[in-house]
């Protein structure tokens, strides 16, 4: 582990925000800010915006945007419940200010739903953000606006306006950085969340950052731990010098930059933080990646003494410096006590005291400091009775930072020449190249053992080194510069690997098969690291050793070597390998040589001199016919016993296991024999079935023409290898002759005798098709009169129910009908068109008026489905009118019904009144009696449990009830009103004693809660007395207690 810098972290100098008060309530902030300048004056500055958020992950809610009036802002936060929270407040180009540590114990504010898809992503590569406002339940509506905390562009949706529910959007950042993305919805109010983003510039290393024991208290020590995995996932073996930080609401104390040196893990030890808040702590190499860890929170005092220690100067290489120690309790400076200083100052490896004792009551000053050698010192403070803590690192080594290379990758091969190319910078992103010209010292290790030392002097800031390696082993190879960081290179130089494989995965299977071996060389035993350096002469082994026809002994090239046109010619199990000096064995290949077998099946049979045949050839691995050879190319040819007799393609190449020997034919009639040979190799095959072929001969009314059968009347032409009509005769169908439809002409090209475009053969003549129309020269097309269309093959009028006038060349509806979507109506409205008389009429049951038809049956309507003139239901037609069937009821128009009046029903086609009530001759109406009212149609008592009683004519409660606030109550007090047998009744237990229900047990009070009654706790039931459980003792009126008499218990 290598440290490059022990410092007091402090944020850039810059413009600042700065808390004028904060007023904390159990689930709302007060805040009011100003802002200032690096100078620490006040900034007039009007409508800066203000963000405000909370860590960790905590929804604020505000009632609109914060802007500032003359550098200043007062607003209120609403927080949603949660413990130890810190508030936030940043503006573009000002540094951000943090609030101490409060809780919220708010429950009913709404939040936002926040579901990143990652919180790891690089530069230009989208991340979903899943979001939604909600209140639980209830999904609400919102306009979301996504922003970075700091002010830095955001690319992708950053606006989502008018969402119901949850929403997601798509963003990404153009630079690397851990971003602060604050996500913001307008609704009832501004809604406010935060979480952090860590942007990589790419996939090729991760930093993983930990804090293993978290600070408790304000300046405890605590140690980090970083670990930079490459983008396969395990530990980088370079050398990366890592900056440290840490966000929160103070400075820190301790080592900000140091030197991975590719061992995996390191630990920064002694990291102080001298204030209460919650933090994270960042790590970052190249300026271009990286990590973060969990948030940690300090929420209490230190409660011994600390120092804290502060240069005066820049500290320079011999330079004089001072630095003042200042001693703390709490988080004030402590003056009660004087304490004996020491300062301490730590190289690197050895340790030198820097400064001697220096007597401090709070505060005191080390003047006439130096430092006179390049190196890492870290200041120290030593006294008895208060913590001795690191407090600053000075860093005196050279800006100079080396990035060291390959020039060409190692060639993992011995006694092959390798080239090393060292470029140095000025900054430790290293993209600043330096032109310094400085001695670099190359040393090479062999299994952590040196070997050897080269030295050379940059040129422009370059240097080239070139070496052989001569041995085996783990190398490791370290650059130096005296007053600069270390760069390394790590690698390891093995016996190579070859790794033998058929070109396509094809294997040879037989005999004369030609195939392809290729030898792949590899560094290591998995065959993940190729060696493309250097030429290595790889030979091809089969075993047993038999004759390999083709070359055998190539030299490789880029870690190659390809053995081509190979072929085995014995038949035989093998297995190749292959061996090279220096070369670990190779992976080896079985392999299965075959001889091979034809075999032959007639594709389709031929049965006389003029049926053409298909025959295919196969090839096989075996005589079984089971394994097809795939791969080998034959040339093979077939033959009758009779080869006169055979015409065809008779020879050809086999490639991919079969050929198709198509279109051959037997001349002659009689029995053959016929057989596949290869000329490649002494095999063949005989068809197992002997051929018969009969000469053909053609059917009747033809005949046969240079094995062709023609009809009678044509003769066949050579040339065009068909048979052709005589002279004046065509080929119609299949027989020649000449066109008998009149009209009609011959067509060459489709054989047929056809009449002009636009006419049919009907009847033996070419005529129109369609009835009524006729043949139009010029358009060469069947057409109707003008007027009329084709409908069913018939010119007709289009409009349903119009006749065709001749003169006027239109067709026309009957004067009483008018064209309504193409079709005749009637004007009369409701009437039909009668085809007898040719006129519109009405129903029967209908007459027009005001050329409409309408029922002639008053109040009748008139029903679709049945077409007639209906009474509604509850009516019949009276004197031509529909009149209501009850007596004495009336048709509602609204209702379209027939309705008793008020306080009547319909009982046997009669209005009556309804039960309990009776006609009163003056006011014309049915009503109920005086303590009555009508509850669904019926006369009820008004009394709730009372009933009618028909002798008095009044509404009367039970005997044992009377009247309360209209209820019938029961007149003994406790008793309640049994269903069953329709009385007021007592609990079980109880007793009616002067109207008030009493407990049967003497000495028992009634238990509201149980409902029962119940003797004390210290008593019991004996022959319905409460009875003392104590023997002996006596109840006590005035204590309401079982006791014992005097002098006993």
């Amino acid at each position: 582990m290598s440290f490059l810098n022990f410092f007091l972290f402090i944020l850039a100098s810059a413009d600042y925000l700065k808390f004028d008060s904060i007023v904390y309530n159990s689930n709302s902030l007060s805040v009011s800010i100003s802002t200032y300048d690096n100078n620490g004056n006040e900034l007039p500055i009007d409508n800066l915006e203000i963000y405000a958020y909370s860590i960790p992950e905590t929804t604020i809610g505000k009632t609109s945007k914060i802007l500032t009036t003359l550098g200043k802002a007062q607003f209120n936060l609403f927080i949603a419940q949660g413990p130890s929270l810190q508030l936030v407040v940043s503006a573009q180009g000002y540094t951000p200010i943090y609030s101490d540590i409060f809780e919220s114990v708010a429950n009913d504010l709404k939040s936002i739903n926040l579901t990143p898809s990652s919180l790891l992503t690089i530069v230009n590569q989208d991340i979903v953000i899943g979001m939604a406002l909600i209140q639980d339940p209830v999904s609400l509506v919102c306009d979301y606006i996504i922003y970075e905390a700091s002010g830095e562009t955001i690319q992708g949706d950053t606006n989502k306006l008018s969402v119901l529910g949850e929403t997601s959007a798509l963003i990404s950042f153009s630079s690397p950085g851990i971003k602060t993305v604050i996500v913001e919805c307008a609704s009832d109010y501004i809604y406010t969340i935060a979480f952090n983003l860590v942007v990589q510039k790419s996939a090729l290393y991760t930093i993983l950052i930990n804090v293993p024991s978290p600070p408790q208290l304000e300046a405890d020590d605590f140690s980090v731990t970083v670990n930079i995995l490459d983008s396969s996932g395990a530990d980088s073996k370079k050398y990366f010098i890592v900056s440290l930080g840490i966000v929160g609401c103070s400075d820190f104390y301790g080592i900000n930059t140091l030197l991975y040196n590719g061992q995996g893990t390191i630990e920064v030890p002694s990291l102080m933080i001298p204030a209460k808040g919650i933090f994270y702590v960042f790590a970052s190499i190249l300026n271009s990646y990286y990590g973060m860890s969990s948030f940690f929170f300090i929420l209490y005092d230190q409660t011994e003494k600390y120092p804290l220690i502060t240069l005066l100067d820049t500290v320079t290489l011999g330079s004089i410096f001072s630095a003042k120690v200042e001693i703390y309790f709490y988080s004030s400076i402590y003056y009660d006590e004087a304490y004996d200083i020491q300062l301490i100052c730590y190289p690197l490896y050895s340790i030198y005291y820097f400064a001697t004792n220096l007597l401090t009551i709070g505060t005191s000053t080390f003047t006439e400091l130096s430092i006179t050698e390049n190196g890492i010192y870290v200041l120290y403070v030593s006294a008895l009775g208060i913590l001795n803590k690191a407090s600053k690192t000075i860093n005196l080594m050279l800006d100079i930072y080396q990035n060291l290379s390959f020039i060409i990758e190692p060639p993992y091969l011995l006694n092959t020449p390798y080239s090393l190319n060292i470029d140095i910078y000025s900054d430790i992103a290293m993209t600043i190249p330096s032109t310094s010209d400085v001695e670099i010292i190359i040393e090479l290790y062999l299994n952590d053992a040196f070997q050897n030392q080269y030295s050379s002097l940059t040129t422009n800031g370059n240097a080239i080194f070139t070496n052989i390696y001569n041995e085996y082993g783990n190398y490791e190879i370290k650059s130096k510069i005296v007053g600069a960081f270390d760069s390394n290179i790590v690698f390891t130089i093995a016996p190579g690997y070859i790794k033998l494989e058929f070109l396509n995965s094809i294997k040879p299977t037989n005999t004369n098969s030609i195939f392809t071996v290729i030898c792949t060389l590899y560094a290591d035993y998995y065959f993940t690291i190729p060696i493309t350096v250097g030429s290595v002469s790889i030979t091809i082994n089969i075993s047993p050793q038999v004759t390999i026809q083709g070359p055998t002994q190539i030299s490789s090239a880029s870690g190659v070597s390809s053995f081509e046109n190979l072929n085995i010619m014995l038949e035989g199990d093998y297995y190749l390998y292959a061996t090279g000096v220096g070369l670990t064995d190779s992976t080896s290949e079985t392999i299965s040589i075959k001889n091979r077998y034809l075999k032959m099946t007639l594709i389709n049979k031929p049965a006389t001199t003029i049926d053409l045949f298909s025959v295919l050839v196969e090839v096989y691995n075996d005589k079984n016919f089971i394994e097809v050879d795939y791969n080998g190319e034959y040339l093979v040819n077939i033959k009758l016993n009779s080869t006169d007799s055979l015409q065809g393609i008779t020879e050809k190449s086999i490639i991919g296991g079969s050929a198709t020997f198509d279109d051959l034919i037997i001349l002659n009639g009689g029995e053959y024999l016929i057989t596949a040979s290869s000329v490649d190799g002494p095999f063949s095959y005989t068809y197992p079935y002997t051929l018969i072929i009969l000469t053909y001969s053609c059917p009747e009314g033809e005949y046969l023409s240079n094995l062709v059968c023609c009809k009678i009347g044509s003769t066949f032409n050579v040339l065009t290898e068909v048979c052709e009509c005589d002279s004046g005769t065509y080929l119609i169908g299949d027989t020649c002759g000449t066109c008998t439809a009149t009209g009609s002409t011959y067509n060459s090209e489709t054989l047929a005798c056809e009449c002009l475009t636009g006419l049919t053969i009907i009847d033996n003549a070419c005529t129109c098709a369609v009835i009524g129309s006729s043949y139009n020269t010029e358009t060469l097309q069947c057409e109707c009169p003008i007027g009329l269309d084709i409908i069913n093959n018939e010119c007709a009028c289009s409009i349903s129910g119009s006749v065709y006038n001749t003169e006027t060349q239109i067709c026309e509806c009957p004067n009483d009908q008018y064209v309504l979507e193409n079709t005749c109506v009637c004007l009369v409205v409701g009437a039909v068109f009668d085809s007898r008389t040719l006129q519109c009429i009405c129903p029967e049951d209908q007459y027009e008026l005001n050329n409409i038809c309408v029922c002639i049956v008053i109040n009748s309507i008139f029903n679709t489905e049945t077409q007639k003139c209906e009474c509604p239901d509850g009516q019949y037609v009276l004197n031509n009118a529909c009149v209501c069937i009850a007596i004495g009821s009336s048709f509602n128009t609204e209702t379209q019904t027939c309705e008793c009046p008020a306080g009547q029903y319909i009982l046997n086609d009669i209005c009556q009144c309804i039960p309990g009530a009776t006609y009163n001759t003056l006011t014309d109406a049915c009503e109920c009696q005086i303590d009555q009212q009508i509850v669904d149609n019926v006369c009820v008592c008004i009394i709730n449990g009372s009933t009618y009683n028909t002798i008095t004519g009044n509404c009367e409660c039970p005997s044992d009830q009377y009247v309360l606030n209209d209820i019938c109550t029961c007149i003994v007090i406790g008793s309640t009103f049994n269903t069953v047998t329709g009385k007021c009744e007592c609990p079980s237990d109880q007793y009616d004693l002067y109207d008030i229900c009493t407990c049967i047990v003497i000495g028992s009070t009634f238990n509201t809660i149980t409902g029962k009654c119940e003797c004390p706790s210290d008593q019991y039931v004996l022959n319905d007395i409460c009875t003392c459980i104590v023997g002996g003792s006596a109840f006590k009126t005035l204590t309401e207690k079982c006791e014992c008499p005097i002098n006993m218990f």
